[in-house]
């Protein structure tokens, strides 16, 4: 089975991960760490999931909020990166890319190819020309 877990700094990753099953529905592949939140250090909730994950059996994507952050840098340390895809810079687009995978397709090409389509979606709207500012986005 293929597994998500979102993990950030504070609620980020619970806020994004409703927002997501808002679109999409329940997503029982997808799973969250909040960091700093509770007494319960981030090591602590991050080796209680991994706990429950069987890499023999199971594909795992861990996405977190901010590469170099300490939360990144702490699951770098707790993974076999020949076994579980992390991806940093969380955002909602890609999410939803990562949530239509199967298993089958869940590999480092597709994935690499979901961090670049999400890239597409980061633009400053006022950029838009004219002609574009009238065209289906008024609601």
């Amino acid at each position: 089975m293929l597994k998500i877990l979102l993990v950030s700094h504070g609620g980020f990753a619970e806020g994004i991960a409703n927002a997501a099953e808002i679109i999409m529905g329940k997503q029982e592949q997808l799973s969250y760490i909040n960091a700093y939140t509770s007494d319960i250090t981030y090591e602590e909730q991050f080796d209680e999931y991994m706990s429950s994950v069987d890499l023999e059996k199971d594909k795992l994507i861990i996405v977190a909020d901010l590469f170099g952050g300490s939360v990144n840098q702490k699951t770098m340390k707790g993974i076999d990166m020949k076994k579980v895809i992390l991806i940093t810079g969380l955002c909602l687009p890609m999410l939803l890319e990562l949530l239509m995978l199967d298993e089958a397709s869940a590999n480092l090409d597709e994935v690499r190819r979901i961090t670049e389509m999400s890239k597409s979606g980061l633009l400053v709207v006022n950029d838009l020309s004219e002609e574009t500012s009238g065209d289906d986005f008024d609601f």
